[in-house]
């Protein structure tokens, strides 16, 4: 679960520190508000593309630190054994994105590539957005009614029910 996340530096935000508290966090607010700038800062930590842009002006680098609560049996403690990374409960993925263009990636505070940290953000967190499966971004195929991740015998279920819901107002 994510605990914390740590701005500095990132497009217009020069420092932001935001804890969370268990269970479901959303993102709401005006249109320009800040939420994409958000969810970009959060997307770099987890080993998203980096660009130079997103370093604040007059800055010399930004960083964005993503830190998660993570039960031992979590798939990303796996990911970390197979980089030779020491699992502490607590997985702390760091990105600095430098003005330039180049980036770095941490994990606990040790350097990793970012395909590591691209593996284990990917194990860590699903972000979706309203148009997801309007624009086939969900992971699992779905009915034309919209994605319903993760839903595997329900998606089945409901689909059955519509189909016998469609039968009964045919014959009605």
């Amino acid at each position: 679960m994510l605990a914390r996340l740590s701005i500095r530096d990132i497009v217009l935000i020069e420092r932001l520190d935001i804890e969370f508290s268990k269970g479901l966090a959303v993102l709401t607010g005006e249109t320009g508000a800040g939420k994409s700038i958000l969810l970009d800062a959060f997307a770099l930590a987890l080993g998203g593309r980096g660009d130079a842009s997103l370093v604040r002006h007059g800055a010399e680098q930004g960083q964005v630190t993503a830190t998660f609560d993570v039960p031992q049996d979590h798939p990303a403690t796996a990911i970390l054994a197979a980089n030779g990374l020491e699992d502490t409960g607590e997985m702390i993925l760091r990105r600095v994105q430098l003005a330039d263009g180049r980036t770095r990636a941490f994990i606990n505070d040790q350097a990793i590539s970012v395909q590591t940290l691209k593996a284990v953000g990917a194990a860590l967190v699903e972000i979706h957005g309203q148009h997801d499966e309007r624009a086939g971004r969900c992971r699992h195929p779905s009915p034309p009614a919209g994605c319903l991740c993760g839903a595997g015998e329900g998606r089945r279920r409901a689909g059955a029910a519509l189909g016998d819901a469609s039968r009964r107002q045919q014959r009605a």
